[in-house]
């Protein structure tokens, strides 16, 4: 046997090839991502109902010895749009009345401005749960 064939390496995958593994990778984080996010937003309303339950604003979750989660219930304003008045007096569906290509197509014909627009925003109260890691 040559020295050739005892030192070969073996084929190195096509770029073809990483690519589509490189994006199939990405994809699935991406979907994990995701799939972990919509996991936390229900575990902040399952703790939303469950603080109010006990009708709590605060509680302390330790963690370890030297730390602890903080839960609060805390009230925000939110920004709002009256998405049904605005596909009443548009005459759409409610549907199609937060769609931004829509009220393009409104604000192009000459059917609704900026200013129409900003008059259908409201701010609304609205309780969310903060959860933070705390040194003790």
């Amino acid at each position: 046997m040559s020295k050739e064939k005892t030192n070969q390496e073996p084929p190195k995958e096509s770029l073809p090839t990483q690519i589509e593994s490189a994006a199939l990778s990405y994809y699935e984080c991406t979907r994990q991502i995701a799939k972990a996010e919509d996991t936390k937003e229900l575990l902040k309303k399952k703790l939303l109902f469950l603080m109010k339950e006990i009708d709590s604003g605060s509680y302390d979750v330790v963690l370890d010895e030297n730390h602890n989660l903080k839960i609060k219930i805390k009230q925000v304003e939110v920004k709002k749009v009256d998405t049904d008045q605005l596909a009443s007096d548009l005459g759409i569906a409610v549907s199609n009345a937060n769609k931004k290509d829509v009220l393009i197509d409104f604000t192009e014909q000459g059917k609704l401005t900026l200013e129409q627009y900003k008059n259908y925003h409201y701010m609304s109260p609205e309780q969310r749960v903060t959860i933070r890691k705390n040194a003790l």
